[in-house]
């Protein structure tokens, strides 16, 4: 008895070689497709000629009644006859013999034309009759490659921007990474209900296949199971994201009570509980949480505490939200930190973008009421930056001690440690 062939496996001897087995699996899918047309144009013809050949039967039949009573009788027959005395003719007996076959053979014509619509199952059954192994194994012999493994990828910095490997967890970044984590976790409920959702349909579909409409059940079932498939895609990155959030963050995740943001249209001036700046636009300026009520600008959504109440505050911004902190001047400490709820303060953490133009943004500084005194802003510099334009700062050292009037044109102030 002859041993079965070995199994070879596209990924492990085809290594790296993607777009070959990409276009292998198209031309297959496109010969199948081709397949099923060609039996479809077979189907069509069959039908068309079980009809033309109906008709021509019936033509013939009127001819023959027609020529039968002067073939067997004669043109003036001396006694009465009726239909069934020109049927005893053995010559009528075997031309309706003829035509009767032909009718047959139409309705036979008719029969398979239906059998072969259904494509799908008539190209099924002929696949069955392929040797995948020996195909497979038959491809690959003719397509191996010599593969060198990739090393691993490392982080390449953008030549516009100052970046770096490292994750930022600064209190300010910590709290975006925090609700990016946030949100993962919810699209991954969701792409997993979806995926379940699909995939129960899909089986349904496969289970339910009619033979007469075979090939629309099975175009519904792969186009269903290819979505199974993105689904499943979304949730492999989703899970991969929530990993490396997880790792950056340390397992600190924060508190976990999300806002129910909504985009939201403002009739009176509105400040943002994040900047406390105000916000304002012709339509849908901010956002508002539809659980405690705050109002957000759209930018500032992500870098405001998953802390929501679920209460409305009566007045004024709620206390425990967090916007940028500052440091107190008078502290002695230039390294920024999360104030408590009770804290007056708000804290603001020096990023790149902070130095890069002499006008401060709502996510870099907080801007106090008119009447309050500014507090001082310590920045820590990251890295030294030269200006190329009068509306840049030359920034030098390792401390910098920036006024809270930067926002209205006035420069700033060096400090060292």
């Amino acid at each position: 008895m002859e041993e079965p062939p070995e199994i070879l496996r596209f990924g492990a001897e085809l290594k790296d070689q993607v777009d070959l087995i990409h276009g292998v699996t198209e031309s297959q899918l496109g010969l199948l497709q081709e397949i099923r047309d060609v039996i479809r144009e077979r189907a069509n013809l069959e039908k068309d000629y079980s009809t033309k050949l109906l008709a021509l039967t019936k033509k013939a039949q009127e001819k023959k009644a027609k020529r039968m009573l002067g073939v067997v009788l004669g043109q003036e027959p001396s006694k009465q006859y009726t239909d069934d005395t020109i049927r005893t003719s053995t010559l009528d007996v075997a031309l309706q013999a003829f035509l009767t076959s032909w009718e047959e053979t139409a309705n036979l014509h008719s029969t398979f034309a239906s059998e072969l619509g259904n494509a799908a199952e008539q190209a099924t059954s002929a696949i069955a009759k392929v040797d995948i192994t020996r195909d497979q194994n038959l491809f690959i012999a003719f397509n191996l490659r010599h593969f060198t493994p990739p090393p691993d990828w490392k982080f390449e910095a953008c030549a516009s921007y100052y970046d770096t490997g490292t994750i930022n967890t600064e209190p300010g970044p910590k709290v975006f990474l925090q609700n990016r984590f946030t949100r993962a976790q919810a699209k991954l409920e969701e792409a997993k209900g979806l995926m379940q959702t699909k995939d129960q349909e899909a089986n349904g579909v496969r289970v339910q296949v009619a033979k007469e409409i075979a090939d629309e059940k099975t175009d519904k079932y792969l186009e269903l199971r290819h979505q199974v498939t993105q689904y499943n895609t979304s949730v492999v990155l989703i899970q991969k994201e929530l990993e490396v959030l997880s790792t950056a963050l340390g397992g600190d995740v924060g508190a976990q009570q999300p806002h129910n943001f909504k985009s939201s249209t403002f009739s009176i001036p509105a400040t943002c509980e994040y900047c406390h700046s105000s916000i304002w636009g012709l339509a849908k300026q901010g956002k508002t949480c539809k659980s405690c009520g705050i109002s957000v600008h759209a930018r500032c959504e992500m870098k405001i505490p998953a802390e929501c109440t679920g209460t409305t505050a009566k007045s004024g911004h709620s206390k425990n939200s967090l916007s940028i902190t500052k440091t107190d001047s008078n502290s002695g400490h230039g390294e920024p930190s999360l104030m408590s709820p009770k804290s007056s303060l708000t804290t603001a953490v020096a990023t790149p973008s902070t130095f890069t133009t002499a006008v401060a943004t709502p996510s870099s500084f907080t801007t106090q009421p008119p009447h309050e005194e500014h507090p001082t802003v310590m920045g820590k510099v990251v890295f030294d930056f030269t200006a190329s334009s009068p509306f840049e700062l030359t920034v030098e050292g390792e401390l910098w001690m920036l006024l809270a009037t930067l926002a209205n044109g006035h420069t700033s102030q060096r400090e060292t440690e």
